[in-house]
């Protein structure tokens, strides 16, 4: 791929009467193979981004935008897209559903790109979800605890608590004598 120009596959009008799916009409997978197709739609893109090119027949290739990353308006252009091109046979064998080759249209291809480079664009220039300062940079000052202030009732009931330790403290310190070493 040079000069900003992407190929893709043309189908045969066979290829398009006997195989395929077309992208709008993935209602009859689950939301698990949906998300694979559109796993595997996002790498092709990314590929297709980094300059890399799916296997396939160069004499059936076809531009989907110019130099000046216009639209080259095809009817007969698509991209066909199958679980073995992302994966391992093995891989590909765990799910038997997705056998289908998947076509997406020259147009929608284009829109996917734009899509895909609008939001590479924004995400290198930090604009849109990306935070501009750190949240843990600046803490709020915590309010200190109020001091406790005891009601009347409970406070006449610690003083006396208080008092009566006071006098056994006393009488138990009135009974204590120096050891005879000490009075030498």
């Amino acid at each position: 791929m040079q000069g900003g120009k992407s190929p893709i596959h043309e189908r045969s009008p066979q290829e398009k009467e006997t195989q395929g799916t077309d992208v709008h009409s993935l209602e009859k997978y689950s939301s698990s193979q949906k998300s694979m197709i559109w796993f595997l739609i996002q790498l092709f893109l990314c590929l297709l981004q980094q300059s890399m090119t799916m296997p396939s027949d160069p004499r059936k290739s076809k531009l989907f935008r110019d130099g000046m990353c216009n639209p080259v308006l095809d009817s007969q252009a698509s991209l066909q897209l199958r679980l073995e091109d992302f994966g391992t046979e093995a891989f590909a064998a765990k799910f038997p559903e997705l056998t289908e080759a998947i076509h997406i249209s020259a147009e929608n291809l284009f829109t996917f790109l734009q899509r895909a480079e609008v939001k590479a664009r924004r995400a290198k220039q930090g604009e849109g979800l990306v935070r501009s300062t750190k949240p843990w940079v600046r803490k709020r000052r915590r309010n200190s605890t109020p001091t406790e202030q005891l009601n009347s009732d409970r406070e006449s009931e610690f003083a006396e608590q208080e008092r009566r330790q006071a006098k056994k403290a006393m009488m138990d310190d009135g009974s204590y004598k120096a050891s005879s070493s000490n009075t030498e």
